[in-house]
């Protein structure tokens, strides 16, 4: 049975990460792929048991493509939190209450951004951004 509330309810097993430069040759990802795949092998879990993704509405890395490249199982959940950035602590609140309300067993948050692959997104305003009403 599902529980009502977040406590004790979840835990952060893994933790996954690429390295940090300009100019990578991989792209973003490769990169998200390879961070999640890392953060499934310090858990000691299968990608195929992964059922839930959360990122950020700024991810240009879709969740579909990388339950592929990853091998995941049936995905039953996936977010996006607003923006990116410090928004992290959001990703993991989503993925909380999905294993909590048994929405999902195994979740994995992840941002892959090349910061050497152009400017910041929010730079151009001659091209504004979507923003949530």
């Amino acid at each position: 049975m599902a529980s009502s509330t977040l406590k004790d309810a979840t835990a952060i097993v893994g933790i996954g990460q690429t390295p940090f430069a300009k100019q990578l040759p991989e792209s973003e990802k490769t990169l998200a792929a390879r961070a999640i795949t890392a953060a499934l092998d310090d858990a000691g879990i299968s990608p195929a048991e992964v059922d839930g993704f959360a990122s950020y509405t700024m991810e240009d890395t879709d969740e579909v493509e990388i339950a592929k490249t990853i091998g995941a199982g049936d995905v039953t959940f996936f977010s996006k939190a607003g923006f990116g950035g410090g928004g992290s602590c959001a990703t993991i609140a989503h993925l909380a209450a999905a294993v909590a309300t048994g929405q999902a067993n195994v979740g994995v948050a992840w941002r892959s951004r090349k910061r050497g692959s152009g400017p910041r997104p929010w730079k151009n305003t001659a091209v504004q951004l979507p923003t949530p009403a």
